[in-house]
């Protein structure tokens, strides 16, 4: 599962995150583009609402 996380985390949250869930692949990306919104399956934080007009693979 592809996890994008627009909202700041510290260093130490990225790794408890990692730890914690190992069959998650977290992006890390304050600014996403078009194409990596419609190829991911969640988000944590908020993106532009026109961007998830294409995300087909989000649950």
């Amino acid at each position: 599962m592809k996890v994008l996380v627009v909202m700041p985390f510290k260093d130490k949250h990225k790794v408890l995150m990692a730890q914690n869930f190992p069959q998650v692949e977290f992006i890390y990306e304050r600014n996403p583009g078009k194409e990596l919104v419609e190829n991911v399956e969640a988000i944590i934080g908020n993106v532009k609402p026109s961007l998830l007009k294409d995300a087909k693979n989000l649950r």
